[in-house]
């Protein structure tokens, strides 16, 4: 890439910094002011392909904000004629000796586009093609982005950047690379034992060109009107792909942004994965050890949460001061597979219950997650993002155990945290409370009995009878701080607060 051009996407990249830091000024603003910055910075994304527009489809997976979801969709394709030269020059002969025909493309996303064709024997085929240049653009970009400081939270609470962007810069490398995808894409086809997932077999590769079987369907929005039938078979059809591929085959599709995805009804409800560039492996003991603590959360049992974490990849020393408030944080984190229900992930809200129970902790059990998981915790956030859009409510551990089979829950079940040379506090998940109890006596006769959730704690001036909120505000109890306490402490079980008012006695206690 000349000067000139290098320049040119410097300054991109300075005008999408400069959109993004306004979205992080807006954060306390009103909600008109902060989509306004949400919409700036999609305008700056959406104006160039390659590393921005992943930052892009990157948000509209993990963010949900309506301002980034076009960026889902690609941008404008370049013409056919400007990219034949490349597929010529890519399958070595003219087009007419391998193609019956070539559309122009619809189909253009940030490092290449997408032509529906059909081969001389009729097979109807899609053929991705790497833009002209854009594997330079990349590598100057990745450069550049390498230049930027290490500021803000990240380097306040000590994260890796450097290891970060290495990830990022590697996934994005490996994304350039038709011919690794192409491989990547075939295997995954072979192992696919996904019922109703479709995953287009390949026909022939090359440096920057993959084509492949030609699938269609509709949005992940269109679907999500569908019957609660072949929605419900959708959702069960997504975790089941991903339940497999974390733990059986150890390796995920790690791009789902909804503009990777096609749905179907025939055969009750079927889903078409695209795009293999990005995947990410899983190591026996990380899937190993994640296993372990979805089990343990599911029981509520001695499972060790702090080695489990370790095992997974997090850094030790740096979870040992959140310790106490690891098992609670887990049960908030997996809560969908702890449920003997089918769960609705409309009541979930992890993210903001999370950070009720962290508070600026938050980011220092952020940074103690190594830079290789980031991947995987896109894959999740992807998934998630898909089922509750489709929203129905599904029975995760049901849809695992049948993804995964016995021989994987052996395995996690005799699996032995790492010796830790750290001082070990209670982080087991039978240590912690699983109820909040609520009691009024009147006259010594009991009036009020309330058992909720222990994770309601951190909601407790919302969630008390408005007669007992205001006697013990009146009696000088700060209910909010008691939340607090309460989750600094891990949400071990322990008396919280009681008073008299009257011929009314009040208690509150994690049990």
């Amino acid at each position: 890439m000349g000067l000139a051009a290098t320049i040119r996407r410097a300054a991109t990249l300075a005008t999408v910094a400069s959109a993004a830091n306004g979205v992080r000024q807006s954060a306390d603003s009103s909600e008109r002011k902060q989509a306004a910055a949400r919409q700036a910075l999609a305008d700056a994304l959406s104006d160039a392909r390659g590393v921005p527009l992943k930052i892009g489809q990157f948000l509209a997976t993990t963010n949900g904000a309506a301002e980034y979801q076009r960026l889902t969709q690609g941008v404008q394709p370049l013409p056919l004629e400007d990219v034949i030269p490349s597929i010529e020059r890519r399958l070595g002969g003219p087009i007419d000796e391998f193609f019956a025909s070539l559309e122009p493309s619809n189909a253009a996303a940030s490092l290449g586009q997408v032509h529906h064709a059909t081969l001389l024997d009729g097979t109807e085929v899609a053929v991705k093609v790497r833009y002209p240049g854009i594997a330079k653009a990349v590598e100057t970009e990745i450069g550049l982005a390498g230049l930027m400081p290490n500021v803000g939270p990240a380097r306040a609470w000590g994260f890796d950047l450097a290891g970060y962007k290495s990830e990022l810069s590697g996934n994005l490398r490996r994304e350039l690379d038709y011919r690794r995808e192409a491989r990547t894409q075939q295997r995954m086809w072979q192992m696919n034992r996904t019922e109703g997932l479709v995953i287009p077999e390949v026909h022939m590769f090359g440096d920057g060109l993959l084509v492949q079987d030609w699938q269609a369907g509709v949005s992940l929005d269109e679907a999500s009107r569908w019957s609660v039938l072949a929605r419900r078979q959708l959702a069960t059809i997504l975790l089941h792909s991903f339940f497999r591929g974390v733990f059986v085959d150890g390796e995920v599709h790690a791009d789902p942004h909804p503009g990777n995805y096609f749905f179907r009804k025939d055969n009750g409800g079927t889903v078409v994965r695209l795009d293999f560039g990005s995947t990410v492996e899983v190591p026996v003991q990380r899937r190993t050890a994640l296993l372990k603590l979805l089990m343990g959360c599911r029981e509520q049992d001695n499972t060790d949460v702090l080695g489990c974490l370790v095992g997974i990849g997090f850094d030790a020393d740096k979870l040992a001061s959140v310790a106490e408030t690891l098992p609670s944080l887990c049960s908030i984190l997996f809560e969908p597979f702890a449920s003997r229900s089918p769960f609705a992930m409309k009541n979930w809200k992890a993210s903001e219950r999370a950070d009720a129970l962290l508070g600026e902790n938050r980011w220092w059990f952020r940074s103690a997650g190594p830079p290789d998981l980031f991947l995987l915790i896109r894959a999740f956030h992807g998934v998630i993002a898909q089922v509750d859009a489709l929203r129905i409510a599904v029975p995760w551990w049901q849809i695992l155990t049948d993804a995964i089979g016995p021989a994987p829950l052996w395995m996690a079940r005799s699996w032995r945290s790492p010796e830790l040379r750290i001082e070990r506090k209670a982080t087991r998940f039978s240590d912690v409370s699983t109820k909040l109890h609520v009691s009024v006596h009147e006259n010594g006769r009991q009036k009020v009995k309330l058992a909720m959730p222990a994770i309601q704690v951190l909601n407790l001036a919302e969630i008390m009878p408005p007669d007992a909120a205001d006697g013990a505000r009146e009696a000088g109890i700060d209910l909010d701080q008691i939340s607090q306490q309460a989750a600094a402490s891990g949400l071990i079980p322990q008396p919280l607060f009681s008073w008299q008012r009257d011929t009314r006695d009040y208690r509150v206690w994690l049990e």
